[in-house]
């Protein structure tokens, strides 16, 4: 390992480690509640079940996708590769990072369909955040006038109803306008025309335009995100009421919860960790809870949990199928196990 790489390492754990520990001195972080929600685990269990239910929707989601895109793998291996993801989502800064490798595993095991396989992870991202903000934003009209409603600030509002008019107004767009009418994919052609480097994002938006002859498939992974969504904030729900949370409506969760998740894909620390803190201990603050960040560790923990069997996969594919290094993105030989 190079020095450079080990100084970033050092440095990332220690900026992880001197936030926990922030966190603990100022009381943001209880032993004590933890102690409490252990003591009622059949609520996290609860919770544990259904983060592992979401993560197989959003692979059955993925797998949609990637299948119109002509990429066809096996369900094992779209677990496989998920979980891969996963780990380098926590490995890497922010909590969409692992999707960049999971591109270039996908291309290694499609010869020639980089692109697609981008388009693919791509779009498979924006189906998520699209449907985490309609699930805020259709939350927020459901409670609309209410004591919860009215201490979530106008500003907050107003990002969100703006949000849910810009995914509609997105898949409007994506399913309206042909390619002679569509300025974007017009300009892109044109950019990589002139700067061939960038030509990759033309063909990545190609492939994101492809979705437009599939619309089964895309309103059948619009319908398994919202269930994903509602099935997360749900599952932070349940973990509220395991530390005694229990005057947070599940309605209002339904609100702060997906402005939360968006800011830890904000690329900092590994994992959301610090940018995730700050958001529940703010949204949460707003519905008047001070253990925003203890909801988040929680929540962590299934995702170091998930990220560690993705780092045993990983260990796996190193070890008998060479699989692409997440530092290089240079792809080796790979043989299906």
């Amino acid at each position: 390992m190079k020095v450079p790489t080990v100084l970033k390492t050092v440095l990332k754990f220690s900026l992880v480690v001197g936030l926990f520990y922030f966190l603990f001195q100022k009381g943001l972080i209880s032993t004590q509640v933890f102690e409490r929600a252990f003591s009622e685990w059949p609520l996290l269990l609860g919770a544990a079940c259904l983060s592992l239910l979401g993560q197989g929707l959003g692979i059955w989601r993925w797998q949609l996708l990637l299948r119109s895109q002509g990429i066809h793998l096996s369900f094992v291996r779209t677990v496989e590769l998920s979980f891969i993801g996963l780990f380098f989502n926590v490995a890497l800064p922010g909590a969409v990072s692992g999707d960049v490798v999971k591109a270039i595993y996908v291309a290694s095991e499609a010869p020639g369909k980089r692109a697609r396989a981008m388009s693919s992870i791509v779009f498979d991202r924006v189906v998520g955040v699209s449907c985490l903000v309609l699930v805020g934003s259709i939350s927020l009209l459901l409670i609309w006038g209410s004591p919860s409603a009215l201490r979530i600030v106008g500003s907050i509002q107003a990002f969100l109803i703006a949000c849910g008019c810009g995914v509609i107004a997105f898949y409007t767009y994506l399913f309206a306008l042909t390619g002679k009418w569509d300025p974007i994919h017009r300009g892109l052609h044109r950019l990589g025309e002139r700067v061939p480097s960038l030509g990759g994002l033309s063909r990545i938006y190609d492939g994101i335009r492809e979705y437009r002859l599939h619309k089964r498939t895309v309103v059948s992974c619009l319908i398994l995100s919202s269930l994903i969504h509602v099935m997360v904030v749900t599952q932070f729900w349940l973990l509220a009421l395991s530390i005694g949370e229990n005057h947070v409506p599940l309605l209002a969760l339904a609100v702060v919860v997906p402005l939360g998740l968006l800011v830890t894909a904000i690329p900092i620390l590994p994992g959301g960790v610090g940018t995730g803190h700050a958001a529940f201990l703010f949204f949460l603050g707003i519905l008047g809870s001070e253990r925003g960040a203890d909801l988040f560790n929680l929540n962590l923990i299934f995702t170091l949990t998930f990220a560690v069997v993705g780092g045993l996969v990983y260990l796996r594919f190193k070890k008998g199928a060479q699989l692409v290094h997440p530092r290089g993105y240079a792809p080796h030989s790979h043989q299906s196990p």
